[in-house]
């Protein structure tokens, strides 16, 4: 099919913005040229353009849709390892999350410190920054149940949460040893011990027990629709807890010693990874220098694979230098404080000589104490 001239426009124009390194827009005009003509190669110039941005996500899903669009395309592999890359990278910063429901098609909603960060239908899934949060689950008809989800580093993370019909209770019982301990539910006091069948809405609650003179205790717990949750506990009496003399230490030659030595060596650590972090840089610029010199017509697929190769190996070369510049800050912060501690503590012959000598002395008429303080 002859391409009309309102393509052949889109395509001089995404071809300029590319050359003149404006990346964004060229993507823009990449997708339009999709939508108008349907060709996947225009999904997988935009992918590129965002991935010469470092939005790994948006380039992810253009190269995802253009392998969908195109299964036999000729540089599939090429594409299915850059793809494996970006996702490598990308984990670093966020964690794939997919969030399912029985049943589907219900709200998730992802809250950090009273602020919503996501929402969601289920099924759906995206990448999530790392952190503590409260997710939400609800649906018409329905009991919403709310959970606390941690994302860290890891592979692609499933959570998965059944709903309950908001018709049907649980039944919690709670017996104590001793009796008459205070039974609260969510913060709200439901009953003295023993608590025979309380009828709670279904989900997962947080149980307190307290009673005065004993350790306090704290379970989550989950209730069920139509099933009784029994529970026993033996409460422990509170120990008086007495205060610990705390130790004191001396400046000691061996520790100087080892606060120098962690010092030098997170420094050579750190001037290692800048070098490294430099030379992956000068990789980096010396690929974009090529890449600018060729003309957009000359750049095939092998030349593409080349820079991405280059690429490849030099964010690789970063990344390691970052870590150890990473370790070596550490060892020179952790060595620093090391110092300052050793510095700070008296020499043990100095404290030594001032410190008071005291002995009991047994009297006639009573007792008393000698106390004896040697000047230098």
């Amino acid at each position: 099919m002859a391409a009309t001239p309102e393509v052949r426009r889109l395509v001089v124009k995404m071809e300029r913005s590319f050359n003149r390194k404006a990346y964004r827009e060229a993507a823009k005009i990449a997708e339009e040229l999709y939508a108008k003509t349907k060709k996947a190669r225009f999904l997988a110039n935009a992918a590129l353009c965002y991935d010469l941005l470092i939005d790994d996500e948006r380039a992810l899903e253009l190269y995802r849709r253009y392998l969908k669009a195109d299964p036999a395309a000729k540089n599939k592999n090429t594409i299915v390892e850059r793809i494996q890359f970006l996702r490598n990278r990308h984990a670093l910063k966020k964690r794939e999350v997919t969030f399912l429901s029985d049943p589907s098609g219900s709200s998730v909603v992802l809250t950090q410190g009273g602020k919503k960060v996501f929402s969601a239908t289920t099924p759906s899934t995206s990448w999530l920054p790392f952190g503590t949060f409260r997710v939400r689950f609800s649906r018409a008809g329905h009991v919403p149940v709310e959970r606390v989800l941690v994302i860290s580093q890891g592979p692609p993370l499933t959570v998965d949460q059944t709903l309950l019909s908001s018709g049907a209770k649980g039944m919690l019982s709670v017996k104590t040893t001793p009796p008459r301990a205070t039974i609260i539910v969510d913060g709200r006091p439901v009953g003295k011990s023993p608590l025979e069948n309380k009828p709670l809405v279904p989900g997962t609650i947080l149980l307190r027990i307290e009673l005065p003179g004993y350790e306090t205790i704290e379970r989550s717990v989950t209730i069920i629709a139509g099933k009784p949750s029994e529970l026993s506990f033996a409460l422990l009496r509170k120990v008086a807890r007495v205060a610990k003399t705390p130790t004191r230490r001396y400046r000691s030659k061996s520790g100087l010693i080892g606060a120098w030595s962690m010092f030098g060596g997170g420094a050579a650590v750190a001037i290692a990874g800048g070098v490294l972090h430099l030379l992956a840089r000068k990789t980096i610029n010396d690929a974009n220098s090529s890449l600018d010199a060729t003309p957009f017509a000359n750049r095939d697929q092998a030349f593409i694979d080349q820079i991405l190769a280059k690429e490849r190996d030099a964010k690789t070369l970063n990344k390691v230098g970052l870590v150890l510049i990473g370790v070596g800050s550490a060892a020179l912060i952790g060595s620093a404080i090391w110092l300052i501690i050793e510095y700070r503590r008296p020499r043990r012959e100095r404290l030594s000589a001032r410190m008071p000598m005291i002995e009991p002395l047994i009297l006639d008429r009573g007792a008393a104490i000698q106390v004896r303080l040697q000047l230098p």
